[in-house]
């Protein structure tokens, strides 16, 4: 039995030019789409970290009245009382054996591991863009914005960093119906703050009172 072989031994250098200019033409149609709602998920993202901290510091302050954590890591672990590390609430009074057994949490439903209060003003967990929600939590004054380290507050606010001032538009957007950052790049009204100097959010949470 005879085999034939067919004169054809491989694509021709139009078909292999053919198929790079489809597989460009697709790669510059799919990519920035891929990118673009990459890109379009991040705000949302830092909006639902804001609101997962803002629950859990309304039940933690439901259980441990008035106090405000001072930072994240007192959402997740038990209030230190009566060692010789001392752990303090928002207001600076360190917890007290009554605040660790009605502590109830965790409060928010991501693992963080002990931390001291040297790494309190570190980034706790990724959020959208290339930003971190921070371990601190800040006190504001929402008629006097200073950048959220008010002695006179009345919020209580978490912050994300670093921030740029066009991704804080795009989360703003989503909070306020705000886009724009406001002067010098900074934006001192409604529940969303800039602070251009440091590049960092910081979203008023909830309302406080002697826990300030």
């Amino acid at each position: 039995m005879k085999m034939f072989r067919s004169g054809r031994k491989g694509f021709t250098l139009i078909e292999i030019l053919v198929t790079v200019i489809v597989i460009g033409v697709l790669a510059a149609v799919v990519i920035p789409a891929v990118t673009q709602q990459a890109v379009a998920g991040d705000p949302a993202r830092v909006v639902e970290d804001f609101n997962n901290v803002r629950g859990g510091l309304e039940r933690f302050t439901v259980d441990l009245r008035p106090k405000f954590p001072s930072d994240i890591e007192d959402l997740m672990n038990r209030p230190n009382s009566g060692s010789t590390t001392v752990d303090a609430s928002l207001s600076g009074v360190e917890y007290t054996t009554t605040d660790a057994t009605n502590w109830n949490g965790p409060y928010i439903g991501k693992t963080s591991p002990e931390i001291n209060a040297g790494s309190s003003t570190l980034p706790w967990t990724a959020t959208g863009f290339s930003a971190s929600i921070t371990q601190r939590i800040f006190k504001c004054n929402s008629t006097a914005f200073n950048g959220c380290n008010a002695t006179s507050a009345n919020y209580i606010a978490v912050a994300a960093s670093p921030i740029t001032s066009a991704e804080f538009e795009l989360v703003n957007k989503v909070i306020d119906g705000v886009e724009t950052a406001g002067s010098g790049g900074s934006f001192a009204t409604g529940k969303l703050r800039y602070d251009a100097a440091s590049t960092t959010a910081y979203f008023l949470a909830t309302p406080c009172g002697l826990g300030c």
